[in-house]
């Protein structure tokens, strides 16, 4: 295959055709400045006897260089037609399409590797999403695809299943005529029906025979008359769900039908199919067809780019008609059906007069503006303007608000209609007329860059009929204008579905709200993508799914199955991009998941209609099983003749499925209650795996290969040891396994049994002669886990005992005990709380753990809570608690390890509105070894008087340990007074004291607070410490953006830490803002001094002007012999837009003060440059330079560039000694280029690196 450059003829098998001309430089520029081709070719009869090419293609990554040469020594007559040839060389429904013609033997290898997929479908395996990709690929080459619909090769549901669905997503025509025969004979549910249809709406290259097959379909559909629906007797259920998939048929066939015009053009209107097919769908827009399905026939209509003279027909008798059969939204919809042919000169006449008759419904007048605009004449222009000399309108203040948004708009897309609006004057009232909630209005926003071609823009269209609250119409569109061509990716409209009579118009209001009666349903919404209506509603998808669950139901009367096998494709794209060498370069994305779900219900004797009751009616025994499995796969590449006889180039795929099995069982009987089972029939109850691969390949006449690098050994794969979790409580365990080798990649995660025969989980209850038993166990595992409660029901005059008894059992581990609950009310009880309350346990089994545990709580008055807790060998706790209005006291007991150690107190809180007095007692008594400890608090809180009063002691019996008295005053208002805190410790050997003032005054311009501590340690000079701080705000104008502050802080500390200390520190921050520009100066100071003598001082000073662009830093740090100095400076300039210029110094230097001698550290510079041109287009720059100790230099250099054929990063420090080189501490350099020499592109790699002193420089460098 060779060609001679964009818009050459191709040799394809020695049959020569147009290679489609690359009109769009924005995608496509780089290709013809990396491609190069030299062709000698020998023409005799339309055949090419001789040809010989030498090319180089470069794509975005990858660059391939190939010579190819063809001898023919005998000919014979070409496998490629006059009409084929026609075929592959037609105009394109895309941005770009690489058509091509399958040769006969990719057809048998695609013919045999669909035989092979269906065959190695099992619903067992996990390999179901990735076979569904490989299915539609393969059915896009096969022609005959009837061969494949039989039992021997179809053997099971998966299969059939599988298959279907694949043909329903690769809308063929082949495919579409089988599915075509398939939906007639009724052997297609409903789900995959319904992708069909949607899929055959955007079928990319559909001829006339998908057209002829479908036309039947639409003739077939169940003509139900709007008389009939009122009669449901006459109506069957059956009819009522096949309406939805009627609807979405007749928008699918014209979808398909609007496909083969954008690749035909003019021709599909002469064409004999798309005739019958049109006048088929035309037959159903009727008054007296049921109301779905006529709205479905409108908005089928308006899918297609020509309509017949039936289909004029057809609309224009609505659109005339005056019976009351015909509402408003019907007139509406019909504007709708010609909305792709808008300058059909019948049906514009007849919108004219209706959006001219003022005794219309303001909404449909302003349907029938819009549907005029898209074709406007003079006769429209005069409609309009006699519109809107009424300038109370609510049609023309819609007019208006279009208008003008139409005339703002920077979409291309909105070009043609803007000029065709240049003739229409808008009042000037209209223009600024308020709008309000009554308003209906046009709104529209865009944006479009002209210098890389594409843009965004959407539209709102919100309509209201008069004395209305709410919105009778509203519609939303988003647009993308992508390289010279526009794309409506979506437009959603809803309508409010009632009469809408021309009463409205005189202020009559319907019951109905928004979401009443006229809620939005499959009458009111439509949603369109790329411009064709492929839905009406949501109701539509309800009884889509309501016919699958029906057909996919199956059963006896004893039994009952649900099988579900649902392939969803969740990414299936694919970008061709045209080479001058011939070959596309291709880019796809296929991502399916794969779902299938089992259940199978088992009744046992009880019928199936009967579960529910039965469940009140024992015995009965109930089987459910249940197997899910859940597949995801991706698949993707790069290729170069991608999906022609010669391909080659990179693929990837990864996989994650998930397989559950397990099964629930629930029976009763006379004896026993209740019995619930999950059963797990598989050792393995969930799996879990996720692979990855990506390898080379080449393909031809339809069979690939794997590639290998030459001298590549195979690599053996690294299996890991599979780990397990396991927990025994359960009897499952938890496993991974992971299997690596170089570009694959495998995990398995599994949820396992420990024991293979354990056959799940049961739990029963039981009818016993005293009460209820409640056992749950693992039965067939050999691990004993068994669970038992025995509940006893006890009676007593006024009282009810609740006894439980329970026995576990664990492997070894044996367990029982008793517990025992009481309760007792009597009928003169204050509240709902029981007087008496007790839980008590006893265990039978020995061990060092407590015997028993009693649990008891009383309420021997309405504001008493009595609690006791006593639990053998350890201890016990008790308290009483007192509950009144402003009132709470608690006494408490408790006792641990009887004998050892005993604690009591109390605690006392009273609230008199004034003052909250707290009052605590602990007692701690320990007997081995014998003391006694007391410990008292108590707190007031005097509110008015803004007091708090806290006093603290602990006691022994023959000693005071400690008293604590902590006392403090709080002023009225916090920022304007002062606040005092004392304290005072004596701990029996010394005393301690201490305090804190704070005074605090502000003003509107200045604020100042003044902090002074003293803490006075027994025996031991005193720890002082002073803060003073100002804050010193002018506002010089009344704005936020003008600010002035001035804050300085000065504090002092004093006390002796190893010896006398004293510590000074002075800060001062000064902050500028003028009009949105701001300075800021910092300055700061500190003195250290002992025994009265300065050891160390330092200052800091910071300034940053961002007027100017510069940052000072200077500080210092002194002792009593060496000064050190840091200096900072950084200039930032703006040389013009996006150029950036960064300079900085910096200094480091030692004084020894004694001897008089100045060291240089460290100093330098750094230079830094920044030139962005774009965000593909930049360059960096960066040059350091700094000299150490006086002696050591240190140089380094940064480079980054990036041009548009050029990409350039460079790094290198260097270290000197003296005027010698010593070493390179590092370097690295990576160019790469792409030259023209001769006509020739040649792409260059440079590199050089050294990345240690010890490690020498090494180059690697390529040309291709």
């Amino acid at each position: 295959m060779c060609g001679k450059g964009e818009g050459s003829d191709l040799v394809s098998q020695g049959v020569k055709y147009r290679l489609p001309n690359v009109q769009n430089k924005q995608i496509f520029g780089f290709l013809r400045s990396a491609t190069h081709c030299e062709c000698s070719q020998t023409l005799e009869k339309e055949i090419y006897s001789t040809a010989t090419c030498k090319e180089v293609g470069s794509g975005p990554f990858f660059t391939i260089g190939m010579k190819s040469s063809l001898t023919y020594t005998s000919t014979a007559t070409s496998m490629t037609d006059v009409a084929e040839l026609k075929y592959l060389t037609r105009n394109s429904s895309i941005v770009y399409n690489y058509t091509f013609s399958v040769t006969k033997e990719m057809q048998v290898k695609a013919e045999e590797q669909i035989k092979f997929l269906l065959s190695h479908l099992k619903s067992d395996k996990g390999n179901k999403a990735s076979i569904f990709i490989d299915l539609k690929k393969m059915i896009k080459r096969v022609h005959n695809l009837q061969q494949f619909d039989k039992r021997d090769i179809l053997t099971d549901e998966i299969q059939q299943k599988t298959f279907y669905d694949a043909l329903a997503e690769v809308a063929t025509d082949d495919s579409v005529v089988l599915l075509a025969k398939l939906c007639e004979n009724g052997n297609l549910d409903s789900i995959t029906q319904l992708k069909f249809f949607t899929t055959i709406a955007f079928a990319p290259n559909p001829g006339p025979t998908a057209m002829r097959a479908l036309t039947p379909l639409i003739k077939n559909i169940v003509h139900i008359t709007s008389s009939q629906v009122n009669e449901s007797i006459r109506v069957t259920e059956e009819q009522k769900r096949n309406v939805s998939l009627s609807q979405h048929l007749l928008l699918g066939a014209s979808g398909l039908a609007h496909q083969f015009c954008r690749v035909s053009k003019d021709e599909c209107i002469a064409s004999t199919e798309y005739v019958e097919m049109v006048n088929a769908i035309s037959a159903y827009a009727k008054v007296d067809s049921m109301d779905e399905i006529l709205i479905a026939s409108l908005h089928a209509l308006g899918n297609l780019d020509s309509l017949t003279s039936t289909a004029v027909e057809a609309i224009d008798a609505i659109l005339m008609s005056t019976t009351e059969k015909v509402l408003n939204w019907t007139v509406i919809t019909a504007f709708e059906a010609m909305r792709r042919d808008s300058c059909q000169a019948t049906l514009k006449k007849t919108v004219r007069n209706i959006f001219a008759d003022t005794k219309r419904n303001d909404q449909v007048r302003i349907h029938a503006y819009l549907s005029l605009s898209k074709c406007l004449d003079n006769l429209d222009i005069q409609a309009i303007h006699d519109t809107m000399k009424d300038t109370k309108s609510s049609v023309g203040v819609f007019i208006a608000s279009h208008v003008g948004s139409i005339r703002g708009s920077w979409s291309p897309s909105k070009l043609q209609l803007n000029t065709s609006m240049d003739n229409i004057q808008v009042s000037v009232n209209l223009k600024t007329l308020d709008k309000s909630l009554q308003s209906s209005y046009f709104v529209e926003y865009s944006a479009f860059n002209s210098n890389e071609n594409y843009g965004v823009s959407g539209e709102a269209t919100i309509i209201y009929t008069s004395e209305k609250m709410k919105p009778e119409f509203f519609s939303i569109n988003a647009t993308i204008d992508l390289y010279g061509r526009s794309f409506n990716l979506l437009e959603i409209g809803l309508s409010r579905r009632h009469m809408m009579p021309n009463q409205m118009q005189q202020g009559e209001m319907p019951s109905s709200l928004w979401f009443g009666n006229d809620v939005l349903g499959a009458k009111d919404t439509y949603y369109r993508i790329f411009g064709t209506t492929i839905g009406l509603g949501l109701e539509s998808l309800k009884d889509t799914v309501q016919t699958s669950i029906m057909q996919i139901m199956s059963g006896e009367n004893h039994s009952w199955n649900f099988n579900a096998i649902e392939p969803m494709t969740l990414a299936d794209e694919e970008l061709t991009f045209p080479s001058l060498m011939g070959l596309p370069y291709t880019y796809d994305l296929h991502a399916v998941e794969f779902d299938t779900v089992k259940l199978l219900l088992l009744s046992g004797k009880t019928p199936i209609n009967e579960i529910f009751e039965s469940f009140f009616k024992p015995p009965f025994n109930y089987k459910l099983n249940i197997e899910t499995d859940y597949e995801v796969e991706a698949k993707g590449g790069i290729s170069l003749g991608g999906n022609t006889p010669i391909a080659i180039g990179t693929r990837f795929n990864a996989n994650m499925n998930n397989r559950v099995e397990f099964g629930v069982e629930v029976g009763s009987n006379a004896t026993v209650l209740a019995d619930f089972r999950i059963n797990f029939p598989s050792n393995v109850i969930e799996s879990t795996g996720i692979n990855a691969n990506l390898f080379h390949y080449h393909e031809a006449q339809g069979v690939s290969i794997r590639l290998k690098k030459k001298g590549q050994a195979v690599e053996t794969k690294k299996k890991f040891n599979p780990t397990c979790v396991k927990c025994q409580l359960t009897g499952l365990q938890k496993c991974s396994l992971v299997v690596s080798e170089q570009h694959l990649w495998e995990s398995k995660c599994t949820l396992e049994k420990i024991d293979p025969k354990m056959e799940g989980y049961e739990l029963q209850i039981i009818n016993t002669a005293t009460g209820y038993e409640m056992v749950a166990t693992t039965p067939g595992s050999d691990f004993r886990r068994e669970f038992k409660l025995n509940y006893i029901i006890g009676n007593a005059e006024k009282s009810e005992n609740i006894d439980i008894g329970y026995e576990v059992k664990f492997g070894k581990l044996v367990e029982q005990g008793r517990v025992v609950v009481g309760m007792k009310t009597p009928t003169t009880s204050p509240s709902f709380l029981p007087s008496d309350y007790s839980v008590t346990l006893d265990r039978k089994t020995n061990s060092n753990f407590a015997k028993s545990l009693k649990f008891e709580i009383k309420q021997p008055k309405e504001n008493d809570i009595e609690l006791k807790i006593d639990v053998s060998r350890l201890g016990s706790f008790a308290t009483n608690c007192t509950f009144e209005a402003r009132h709470i006291h608690v006494d408490f007991d408790m006792s641990f390890l009887p004998d050892q150690l005993q604690v009591n107190g109390m605690c006392d809180v009273r609230d008199d509105e004034k003052e909250i007095i707290d009052k605590c007692k602990l007692a701690i008594t320990h007997k081995r070894p014998d003391y006694k400890i007391n410990m008292e608090t108590s707190s007031i809180l005097n509110v008015p008087k803004r007091t708090l009063e806290f006093d603290a002691s602990s006691s022994s019996e023959k000693r005071s340990i400690f008293t604590f008295n902590l006392s403090s005053k709080f002023a009225d208002d916090i920022m304007n007074g002062r606040n005092t805190v004392s304290m005072r410790l004596d701990n029996g050997e010394g005393i301690y004291t201490g305090s804190i003032n704070q005074t605090n005054k502000m003003t509107p311009e200045i604020a100042t607070s003044v902090l002074e501590a003293e803490f006075v340690p027994s025996k031991s000079p005193a720890f002082t410490y002073t803060s003073s701080m100002t804050c010193d705000g002018k506002l010089k104008e009344p704005s936020l953006y003008d600010t002035q502050a001035l804050l300085s802080v000065q504090s002092k500390f004093k006390g002796v830490i190893l010896a006398p200390i004293e510590i000074d520190v002075t800060k001062e921050v000064d902050y500028r803002k003028v009009k949105g520009k701001f300075d800021y100066g910092w300055t700061g100071s500190s003195n250290i001094s002992m025994n009265k003598k300065p050891i160390l001082w330092s200052g800091t000073t910071v300034n940053l002007r961002t007027e100017e662009g510069i940052l000072t830093a200077i500080g210092y740090s002194k002792d009593a012999r060496f000064q050190h100095d840091f200096m900072s400076h950084v200039l930032f300039r703006q040389k013009d837009v996006g150029t950036q210029i960064q300079n900085t110094t910096f200094s480091l230097k030692k004084t020894d003060i004694i001897e008089k001698k100045v060291q240089n550290i460290a100093e330098g510079s750094v230079n830094k440059s920044l030139v962005c041109r774009s965000l593909l287009d930049f360059e960096i720059f960066e040059f350091g330079h700094m000299e150490i100790l006086d002696r050591n230099v240190v140089d380094w250099e940064q480079l980054i560039l990036l041009h548009s054929n050029e990409f350039k990063l460079f790094q290198e420090m260097k270290e000197f000694i003296g005027k010698k080189t010593h070493y390179t501490k590092f370097m690295l350099d990576i160019s790469a280029k792409v030259i023209e020499e001769k006509q020739k592109l040649k792409f260059e790699i440079l590199t050089k690196q050294q990345l240690s002193p010890t490690c020498p420089a090494s180059n690697f460098n390529f040309t291709l």
